[in-house]
């Protein structure tokens, strides 16, 4: 029941997408629905999809494989991609493994500037270099967490 909803109502084209955004955002704009209802249901939406997608991912991938590396369902087609990653560890290059603690070492030596510029209060004069050192900036936003209760 739940699928054939989804499959019901699964935009097949980015026109059919953009009105079904709008839809749902102008029912909230005239009061039909509440921000907090909307952002609710959207991240258990959101949850539920990738944990089923997570899940079906290597049967997917065998369907496709097994309809000769493509298949199409209404208007989306689907192709088997592939990836790969290299992994650097054993390569025992003297030139990489010391390039890359220094990459490391690099890295600490920022976030030690970056604690002690956010939690600077006012510039202050470098002993060493001379040079005017200003506090960070911090620029701040709101967003929001969903959480489901535990009960």
């Amino acid at each position: 029941m739940i699928l054939e909803f989804l499959e019901q109502n699964t935009p097949e084209n980015y026109e059919q997408h953009v009105d079904l955004v709008n839809r749902i955002i102008t029912e909230c704009n005239e009061g039909n629905h509440s921000f907090v209802k909307i952002a609710v249901i959207l991240r258990a939406a959101k949850e539920v999809i990738e944990a089923v997608e997570s899940q079906i991912k290597d049967n997917v991938v065998e369907e496709i494989e097994n309809s000769n590396g493509e298949s199409e369902y209404k208007k989306f087609k689907l192709e088997i991609h592939n990836t790969s990653k290299y992994d650097y560890s054993n390569c025992n290059w003297a030139k990489y493994v010391n390039a890359k603690k220094e990459i490391e070492t690099k890295k600490e030596i920022v976030s030690e500037c970056e604690k002690t510029l956010k939690y600077l209060k006012q510039e202050f004069a470098d002993p060493d270099t001379g040079e005017l050192i200003y506090p960070a900036s911090k620029i701040s936003s709101k967003t929001y967490k969903v959480t489901m209760l535990k009960k």
